[in-house]
């Protein structure tokens, strides 16, 4: 059966994300993340934009730094969550990220989402989405599991990288090579994460 809103925030809870918990690695990576994008083109990114941010502390410690971030999560105990640790409810936007209209950020992340969202609503995001971003990172895991595994936690969208960096190379990316090899080699935050550049923004 399908975790629900509370179960799947209790997990992320137990495991280290936001804060504490049985791994502090779990949050560590999403720190690491943070640290990244502030030093990419330090003093040119301004503006972020993190979708499907669970409870995730990118958004609240971006924030902390004076940029412009902001994020998408339709669970309302992260919603909660992220508001007591700090992030303004302006900030927050509980929508369904596909069907949302957005004005431009320099970069997008999403971590751990695609593979719960099923490719009929999907894919005409990502063609869209090289018009709102110049720099868009994110992780999808590559792993089937069993199918009980996978309907417990929703995975309806598992792809292989290669497969997803085809997707993005045919709507106006282009894979940024070096970087996703750093990312990857230091499980920033995982060891399949991916990074594309916009290039409508070239």
């Amino acid at each position: 059966m399908r975790f629900t809103d509370k179960q799947f925030f209790d997990w992320e809870i137990e495991h280290g994300l936001y804060t504490g918990g049985s791994n502090k690695g779990f949050y560590e990576v999403h720190k690491k993340l943070a640290e990244f994008i502030l030093q990419f083109h330090a003093g040119y990114i301004n503006s972020h934009l993190d979708l499907g941010a669970g409870n995730s502390p990118i958004t609240k410690i971006l924030q902390d730094n004076g940029i412009k971030a902001e994020m998408v999560e339709q669970n309302k105990y992260s919603i909660e969550l992220q508001i007591k640790n700090g992030v303004k409810i302006d900030n927050i936007f509980n929508e369904d990220f596909t069907q949302m209209e957005f004005y431009p950020f320099n970069f997008i992340t999403s971590i751990e989402v695609f593979e719960h969202v099923e490719d009929e609503k999907l894919l005409p995001f990502i063609q869209k989405l090289s018009n709102h971003c110049e720099y868009f990172l994110f992780s999808s895991t590559p792993n089937k599991d069993t199918p009980e595994f996978d309907e417990q936690w929703g995975h309806v969208n598992i792809k292989s990288t290669d497969e997803w960096v085809r997707i993005f190379t045919e709507s106006g990316f282009e894979l940024m090579k070096e970087e996703t090899e750093h990312l990857q080699k230091n499980c920033i935050p995982t060891t399949w994460t991916l990074m594309f550049k916009s290039l409508k923004h070239a």
